[in-house]
């Protein structure tokens, strides 16, 4: 379980290129921000899909891991900018797709922090990763990366019952019941 695993089970998946530098599309962004008004959830999502994922999405994990590597500081403060404007009443108000979809981007953004601010900023993460799971409490794919953001602070009875929570929804993934069954091992052997 090591922060690359974290980073490539964040990204997989999604269909848009490359697109453009951090910086430029960064000035969009603040000056949307400095007028001070709270985004709606559409807002937020056009955002997310306009402006951010483009700096890293693509079909190959590999070409996406890099992006984000290269686009780190600049994704990290678009996300900020965004995700940290929203507040309970827009999210109540949010439809069951936008909900969803603002899951995936509180994940993405879990991964931005540890990346954007180094591993010794776990802890900031895992609220976030807390609030793509409470939007979207059915994706094994969350699970599995709170579980390794908790190995990574030593959390480990709380990973195991995250793993629990992945196998629960993906009970054929022996990815997923390998790495419970080694962090129990490990638990076990490490009192």
């Amino acid at each position: 379980m090591t922060l690359s695993n974290i980073v490539r089970t964040a990204f997989l998946g999604g269909a848009l290129a490359f697109g453009g530098c951090a910086a430029e599309r960064a000035a969009s962004v603040r000056e949307l921000h400095q007028q001070g008004r709270p985004y709606s959830i559409t807002e937020v999502l056009q955002a997310y899909h306009g402006e951010i994922l483009p700096l890293y999405r693509s079909d190959d994990p590999e070409v996406q891991f890099m992006n984000f590597t290269n686009n780190r500081e600049g994704i990290f403060r678009l996300m900020e900018t965004y995700l940290s404007e929203i507040d309970e009443q827009t999210v109540s108000s949010a439809t069951p797709e936008q909900k969803q979809a603002l899951s995936v981007a509180y994940s993405d953004y879990s991964v931005a922090i540890v990346m954007g601010n180094g591993r010794e900023n776990i802890s900031e993460a895992l609220p976030i990763m807390e609030r793509a799971i409470e939007l979207d409490s059915h994706n094994p794919a969350f699970y599995y990366q709170y579980a390794q953001l908790l190995v990574n602070t030593g959390r480990f009875s709380d990973a195991l019952r995250a793993l629990d929570s992945c196998v629960a929804l993906e009970p054929s993934n022996q990815m997923v019941r390998g790495d419970r069954e080694r962090l129990e091992q490990y638990i076990r052997d490490h009192p």
